[in-house]
C-alpha cells in the first residue's frame, strides 16, 4: 500500500513560526511631533492591517503605507519610530518571500535601535531577523538569533517575546528533524501563551505540537492537538486562523485513513478560504483533497 502523501501547502510552514510583530513605540517627546507623526501612526496600523490579510496585493499596499510612514519618521527625526517601521517593512519582504531584502530591513533596524538602546525592541528584530536567516537556509545563524532573543525576553521580563522565541525554536528545531527538542520548546511556549491569555497564539502553538506529532507518525495525537485548536479559533474573529486549522485536521485525517472526516474537514476549510478570499489557502486545500482522493 502506497503512503499517503498529503500537502500542508505554504501556509503549513507558517504555522510551523509565530512571528513577532513590531509595534510603534510613541514617546511624549514623538507626541509633541504633531500631525507628521500622526499620519505615520495611521499608515502603520493600515499598513499592518494589510499585511495581516495575507495576500500578494493585499502585502504590495501594506508595503507602501509602511514607505510612506518611513518617510514622516525620518521628517520628524524619530529613530525608535523608525527601527519599528523598518522592521514592519522586513516582515512584508518576508511574506513576499524575498528574503534577502527582509534581511536588509531589519539589519538596518537592529543598527538603529541599538543605537537607541531599546531592548525589548532589539528582542523582537532579533527575532525577525532569525526568521529571513531561517528562511535563506542559514539555520546555525538564525538558531544564534533566536537565542539573543530569548535571553533579552527574559531579561526585560516579555513573557509574551520569550512565548514567541520559544515557539520559533520549536518550529526551527522540527525543520532540523530534532523532534524531541521541537516538542519541548513548543511545550515551554504553550504554558507561557496560556499564562498571558493569548488565545491565538495558542491556536499556532497546539497546530505546531500537532506538526511534531504528526511528523512523529503519532497520528491521533496531532489530531487531539489540532482540535483543541479548532475549539480556541471559534473564539476568535480571525476566519483565517480556523480555516488553516481546520485544514490540519483534515491532513491528520488523511494519515489516520480516514476519508470521510479527512474530507469533511477540507470542504470546511475550503468554503471559508473562498469566503474570505483567501487564493493560497484555496489551492492548498484543493490540492490536498486531489491528493487525498488519488490515494483512496
Amino acid at each position: 500500500m502506497r503512503k499517503l502523501r498529503v500537502s500542508l501547502g505554504r501556509f503549513a510552514l507558517v504555522m510551523g513560526i509565530l512571528v513577532s510583530v513590531p509595534q510603534m513605540i510613541i514617546t511624549p517627546s514623538v507626541l509633541a511631533q504633531g500631525q507628521g507623526i500622526q499620519e505615520a501612526l495611521r499608515l502603520v496600523r493600515e499598513g499592518e492591517q494589510l499585511r495581516l490579510q495575507g495576500t500578494r496585493e493585499s502585502f504590495q499596499q501594506a508595503l507602501d503605507k509602511f514607505q510612506r510612514a518611513l518617510v514622516l519618521v525620518r521628517a520628524a527625526r524619530d529613530r525608535t519610530g523608525e527601527f519599528s517601521i523598518l522592521d514592519n517593512i522586513g516582515l512584508v519582504y518576508s511574506n513576499l518571500g524575498q528574503s534577502q531584502q527582509a534581511l536588509n530591513y531589519h539589519q538596518q533596524a537592529l543598527t538603529i535601535n541599538r543605537s537607541v538602546g531599546n531592548r525589548r525592541g532589539e528582542g523582537t528584530i532579533l527575532n525577525n531577523l532569525a526568521l529571513a536567516y531561517s528562511a535563506l537556509r542559514q539555520v546555525e545563524t538564525a538558531l544564534d538569533y533566536f537565542q539573543q532573543a530569548l535571553v533579552i525576553a527574559r531579561e526585560v521580563g516579555d513573557r509574551r517575546g520569550e512565548a514567541t522565541t520559544l515557539t520559533n525554536l520549536g518550529g526551527t528545531y522540527r525543520t532540523l528533524g530534532q523532534l524531541p527538542q521541537a516538542l519541548d520548546y513548543l511545550q515551554q511556549a504553550l504554558a507561557i501563551n496560556r499564562e498571558v491569555g493569548d488565545r491565538r497564539g495558542e491556536v499556532i502553538i497546539l497546530n505546531n505540537i500537532g506538526g511534531v506529532y504528526r511528523d512523529l507518525n503519532q497520528f491521533p495525537q496531532a489530531l487531539e492537538q489540532h482540535q483543541q485548536a479548532l475549539l480556541i479559533t471559534r473564539e476568535l474573529s480571525d476566519r483565517r486562523i480556523q480555516a488553516y486549522t481546520l485544514n490540519h485536521i483534515g491532513v491528520a485525517y488523511s494519515y489516520m485513513r480516514e476519508a470521510q472526516p479527512a474530507l469533511d474537514h477540507f470542504q470546511q476549510a475550503l468554503s471559508i478560504f473562498r469566503t474570505i478570499g483567501d487564493r493560497n489557502g484555496e489551492a492548498t486545500v484543493q490540492r490536498n483533497i486531489s491528493l487525498l482522493n488519488g490515494n483512496q
